[in-house]
């Protein structure tokens, strides 16, 4: 039960996390880094403000631990939905279907709430989720944060074999320090 119980809570957060990679992108080449402040393009200079007292308080308790750096990072799905809406013209490229994405973002909507008021759902809801999970990726690589992930590959295909192992030692070592 419990390696069920992980899939659906990774499906959640990469489905979240992919969006709002999506939405970051989007946006910051629309309106410019600025835009999660600005109420004509992001959530408004209030509810930006509650975002930012959340990452404080999150970087207080995590210390040097990574930390998710998007100015949405700690947006809740409801504005995920509304920043989606709001400008939806501006994301088919990256997501050309809309009632293709609608159906996966409503029932993955459904489903995350299900499992994060800690209600069950079925296995088959568990593997729909870690579907739409894979749907949304593949979606959004393939639009525009598609020039992000490819040069991501150019980056990492350019390296060296030596390179990689320095960058993956750095990496190791990083991770098993603790303070």
């Amino acid at each position: 039960m419990q390696a069920i119980w992980n899939s659906r809570q990774d499906a959640i957060e990469r489905i979240e996390r992919q969006l709002r990679g999506v939405i970051h992108d989007v946006l910051s080449a629309e309106f410019g880094p600025a835009w999660a402040s600005e109420l004509s393009a992001g959530l408004g200079a209030d509810r930006y403000a509650d975002l930012q007292e959340k990452a404080a308080a999150d970087r207080g308790a995590q210390r040097a631990v990574f930390m998710y750096d998007l100015p949405i990072a700690y947006g809740e799905f409801l504005d995920l939905r509304k920043l989606l809406e709001k400008h939806w013209p501006r994301f088919t490229s990256v997501f050309p279907s809309a009632d293709r994405f609608w159906t996966f973002y409503t029932e993955a909507e459904r489903l995350r709430n299900i499992v994060k008021h800690h209600r069950d759902i079925t296995p088959t809801q568990g593997a729909l989720l870690v579907g739409i999970a894979g749907e949304i990726e593949v979606l959004s690589r393939s639009g525009a944060s598609a020039r992000h992930w490819n040069q991501s590959v150019r980056s990492f295909n350019s390296q060296t074999s030596s390179e990689r192992q320095t960058e993956h030692a750095k990496e190791s070592s990083m991770s098993s320090w603790r303070p």
